[in-house]
Parts: structure tokens; sequence; C-alpha cells
């Protein structure tokens, strides 16, 4: 199972390169690789929202089944922190890179 796991994910990273070739070589100033970059990163934030979603709600029912009461607005502060993440890396490395053009 793990050789699969290594295997895919080798794959995909070769994938990734020879993508990065492509779009270098038809357009070197990478605006493909960037177009490219910000559909994939679309695509894992809304996959993301939904499974965010659903695991926070579970989360909640567990914690109401146990009558653990005061850990439901942690978890909830815990699945919104993670999910603003996903916004603001991509948002401060841009600001990183809008500094230092």
């Amino acid at each position: 199972m793990k050789n699969k796991k290594y295997l895919l994910i080798l794959f995909l990273i070769f994938e990734i390169y020879l993508f990065y070739i492509k779009a270098y070589a038809v357009n070197p100033d990478m605006t493909n690789l960037d177009s490219a970059g910000n559909t994939i990163l679309y695509v894992l934030q809304k996959i993301a929202y939904w499974v965010i979603i659903v695991k926070c709600i579970m989360d909640l029912i567990s914690s109401v089944m146990q009558k653990d009461l005061h850990s439901i607005g942690k978890t909830v502060i815990t699945y919104v922190t993670v999910y603003a993440a996903m916004f603001f890396i991509p948002w401060a490395m841009r600001l990183v890179e809008g500094i230092f053009e």
C-alpha cells in the first residue's frame, strides 16, 4: 500500500515537472504556469471547503454526543483557522512577491 502511495506521489511530481517544462517552453514569462497553479489552488480550496465543513460537523456531533459542550467553540475556531490559512498563505506569498519585484 505504501509503495502505491509513493509511486502516485512520484508520478504526480513528474507530471507537474513535465507541465512546468512545457509551460516554460511555450511561454517564458510563466503566465501559463501561474494560470494552471491558480486553477489547481481554486479546485483544492473548493474541495477543502466541503471536507472541512463535513469534518467540522462530524466533530461537533461527536462533542455533543459526549456532552463536551466546552470544546464546540474550539472545534469551530480550529476548522475556520485551517480554512482561512488556505487563503492567507497564497495572499501572503503574492504580497511578498510584490514587495521584491
